[in-house]
C-alpha cells in the first residue's frame, strides 16, 4: 500500500446523505444513489489512488468509457450489510458513522479477482479499529516490509494492526507474491531465481540507476510501486 490523500468527495455524495436523511431503508448505498451514480464514485476513486486497487497495488483497468466496473469494485471498509454477531460490529469508526454506506471516507477502490486475496477475502467482515489502508490515519508506508522475495510483513513482529492487516487481506497470497516477484525480476531488482545465468557478476548494483526507478515509482509508472520503492531505496543504500 502507499499512503494517499482522497481529497474531496464527489457532491452526489453529500446529496445523497441530505436527500435520504430521514429514511429508514438502510443501505442507501443500493437504494438511493441513481443509475451512474456510481460510475461517477469509481472515477473519483480510481483517480484519487492513481489507477491502482488501494488494498493490493494492482492495476485498474479504464476506458475511454471510464473505469471498467467487470474489473473492479468499489469497496466499503466498514461493509454495506455488517454481520450483528461479527466480534467488531460497529467497532471501527466508520461503522458508527451515520449512513456510512455513502460515507466517502468509507469507500476504497479494489480490484476485482477471483483469488482470496483483497477485497475477495475481506468480503463483508467489519474491520477491526486499526485496520489499515491507504488513506488511513493510521497508515504509515513504513509499517510494511515488502521483501525481495515477493512476501510482505510488519516493519515490527509487535505491530498487531499490520499483522491483522496482511491476514485479513491475505497479502502473501501465493498469486500476489508471485505477481510482486515477477515484477521486481522485469525491473532487475532481484534475480529471478528461475532464471539461469552464465555469470552472476555481471549484475552489478552499482550502475543500476536506482534513482530513475524510484523516480517512476513515485509517478505511480507500475503496479506494487509502493513496493519497488522501498526495495529499490534499500539497495541503493546497500
Amino acid at each position: 500500500m502507499r499512503k494517499l490523500v482522497k481529497g474531496d468527495e464527489p457532491a452526489i455524495l453529500a446529496d445523497v446523505r441530505q436527500s435520504c436523511a430521514n429514511d429508514k431503508i438502510g443501505n442507501f448505498y443500493d437504494n438511493c444513489l441513481l443509475p451512474g451514480w456510481k460510475d461517477v464514485i469509481r472515477q473519483a476513486l480510481w483517480q484519487a489512488q492513481h489507477g491502482y486497487c488501494a488494498y493490493t497495488g494492482l492495476r485498474i483497468r479504464r476506458s475511454e468509457k471510464g473505469v471498467d466496473p467487470k474489473s473492479s469494485v468499489i469497496e466499503h471498509i466498514y461493509p454495506r450489510n455488517p454481520d450483528k454477531s461479527d466480534p467488531y460490529f460497529r467497532k471501527h469508526p466508520y461503522g458508527q458513522l451515520p449512513q456510512c454506506d455513502v460515507r466517502w471516507e468509507n469507500l476504497l477502490l479494489c480490484v476485482k479477482v477471483e483469488a482470496k486475496y483483497g477485497e475477495k477475502t475481506k468480503e463483508n467482515k467489519c474491520p477491526p479499529p486499526d485496520f489499515l489502508h491507504p488513506f488511513s490515519d493510521l497508515f504509515s508506508e513504513e509499517i510494511f516490509v515488502f521483501h525481495e522475495d515477493g512476501r510482505i510483513t510488519p516493519e515490527k513482529e509487535a505491530n498487531e494492526a499490520a499483522t491483522k492487516t496482511i491476514e485479513i487481506l491475505n497479502l502473501n497470497h501465493k498469486e500476489l507474491v508471485g505477481k510482486r516477484l515477477a515484477l521486481y525480476s522485469q525491473l532487475n531488482l532481484v534475480v529471478d531465481p528461475n532464471e539461469v545465468l552464465d555469470d552472476l557478476a555481471d549484475i552489478d548494483d552499482s550502475v543500476f540507476d536506482f534513482d530513475q526507478l524510484i523516480l517512476d515509482a513515485k509517478r505511480h509508472a507500475f503496479e506494487f510501486s509502493f513496493a519497488v520503492e522501498q526495495i529499490a531505496k534499500r539497495k541503493k543504500a546497500g
